[in-house]
C-alpha cells in the first residue's frame, strides 16, 4: 500500500516486515523483529553557499546545501546521532539507498533536479520544497 499525506502530517506505513513513518521532512524506520530499534533521517537547514572560484556572473557559483541528520539506536551504526551537510546531488544518491535496502516500504520521493534550477535557486520556496522532500 502507498499512503500520501500533506506535508507536516505523519504517515505510518506497514508491510509485515516493519513500520515506516514519514513526518514532513523526515523518514523513520522501525523494525518489526525488534520494536525498540529505530532509524530517523531528516533533511533540514538549507543554506546558500558560494563556490570559491572566479565567476564572470556575480552569484553564478552559488548552490544550496542541506544538513542531513540521522538518529538511531541500532548498534551497527556505532553511534546515536550523526549530521553532515551535503549538496542536492549528494542527496540523490542517499535517496536511492533506503529504497534498495527496505523494499516494500513507501519511501517518500525526492524532488527531481530542475532544468531551470539556476534561475530559481535563490527563491526561498524552492529551497524549502527541496528540504521538505
Amino acid at each position: 500500500d502507498v499512503v500520501f499525506t500533506p506535508f507536516g502530517e505523519e504517515s505510518i506505513i506497514g508491510n509485515g516486515n516493519g513500520t515506516a513513518r514519514e513526518t514532513g521532512n523526515s523518514f523513520s524506520l522501525q523494525s518489526a523483529s525488534s520494536s525498540s530499534e529505530y532509524l530517523n533521517i531528516a533533511v533540514v537547514q538549507p543554506q546558500k553557499e558560494q563556490e570559491i572560484a572566479n565567476s564572470l556572473v556575480p552569484g553564478g557559483n552559488s548552490y544550496v546545501t542541506y544538513l542531513i541528520v540521522t538518529h538511531t539506536n541500532m548498534p551497527e551504526f556505532g553511534g546515536s546521532e550523526f549530521g553532515v551537510r551535503r549538496r542536492f546531488r549528494d542527496v540523490v544518491t542517499l535517496a536511492d539507498r533506503p529504497a534498495e535496502s527496505y523494499r516494500g516500504f513507501f519511501i517518500p520521493p525526492r524532488p527531481d533536479k530542475s532544468v531551470v534550477e539556476s534561475q530559481v535557486m535563490h527563491k526561498q520556496e524552492f529551497i524549502e520544497q527541496r528540504r521538505i522532500a
